[in-house]
């Protein structure tokens, strides 16, 4: 903790190296030796507290859970304090974001599940790889739905798995949906796992998978849409519309080289009647055709099974 005259912000605090900190226990002398001129040179300075700690580290806990949204808070706290750095600078560990990226990386391969959910009210479909998405749209916070106000979700039993080794959304027991239509198969399921990263981890290039959102008005009132757009060029194409990018949900092979081994082709199916849109294995068409989705199908790259 900076202490007496020395504050942040002051010119104690600032240099132009840090090896020019110094620190006196036996005073409590802190600062920086050596003449600075004013504005203070080198413009960056060395602060303590709350204030300044905690962007930092969540931004640094945003990019670990961008390599593995699975992590738990007790993960993401045991790798960031791991592969944290010691330094003489403030006397605490300094976050090594890289090595933390790494380590996290290391633990799930790259990959990770893409979670399918469905609505009760409307049949429509919400994939994400991020638990606290599907856990605010099982208690019903997304955007609402044309037929009872608030849309909620819960876990298409008829496809994909159980995630294995994943008891709840976020590390924690499911929430269940709230009443008054309290649903209790709430389950994390996926039929495929797609990458965090945009390369896989012999180096080929992968594509994005932008969720993408536009709200359906209709005469009693709004039902919210989804659709994953499988790379760049089909993500422009649906901006210049009503369409919004929520953000990227993950990265899977590309359409147009030689099938992976271990992997899965991956398709769009389209609803016309019901005007809806989801991804799934190729496998699963004559299910997902028996669903309604009759309009044909697209290939679009190719994912991992769960």
């Amino acid at each position: 903790m900076l202490t007496g005259s020395v504050r942040c912000g002051t010119a104690a605090t600032f240099a132009t190296s840090l090896t020019q900190y110094f620190d006196t226990p036996s005073t409590g002398a802190q600062g920086f030796s050596g003449a600075l001129t004013s504005p203070y040179n080198g413009k960056y300075g060395v602060c303590t507290g709350t204030s300044m700690a905690a962007p930092h580290v969540t931004g640094a806990v945003a990019m670990v859970r961008s390599a593995n949204p699975l992590l738990d808070v007790a993960s993401l706290r045991s790798i960031l304090d791991s592969n944290a750095d010691n330094t003489t600078i403030v006397g605490q560990k300094i976050p090594n974001v890289n090595a933390a990226v790494l380590s996290a990386l290391s633990g799930n391969g790259r990959l990770t599940p893409l979670f399918i959910l469905t609505s009760g009210n409307d049949g429509n479909y919400l994939q994400t790889t991020v638990p606290q998405m599907a856990a605010s749209a099982i208690q019903g916070y997304l955007l609402p739905s044309a037929t009872v106000g608030v849309t909620k979700y819960y876990s298409d039993i008829t496809t994909g798995s159980l995630i294995a080794n994943f008891a709840g959304y976020g590390g924690e027991p499911i929430p269940l949906p709230k009443p008054p239509n309290p649903r209790v198969d709430v389950r994390a399921i996926a039929n495929m796992r797609i990458f965090t990263t945009p390369r896989d981890a012999s180096g080929i290039a992968l594509i994005p998978l932008f969720r993408m959102s536009y709200a359906d008005s209709s005469a009693s009132g709004t039902l919210v849409r989804h659709y994953l757009a499988a790379g760049n060029v089909e993500r422009n194409s649906l901006s210049t519309s009503i369409w919004f990018l929520d953000g990227i949900e993950g990265y899977i092979y590309p359409s147009n080289i030689a099938q992976p081994p271990g992997t899965i082709r991956i398709v769009r199916g389209f609803d016309a009647t019901n005007v809806r849109w989801t991804v799934y294995p190729e496998s699963e068409t004559p299910a997902w055709q028996a669903r309604g989705y009759t309009s044909g199908t697209t290939f679009i790259g190719y994912a991992h099974p769960n």
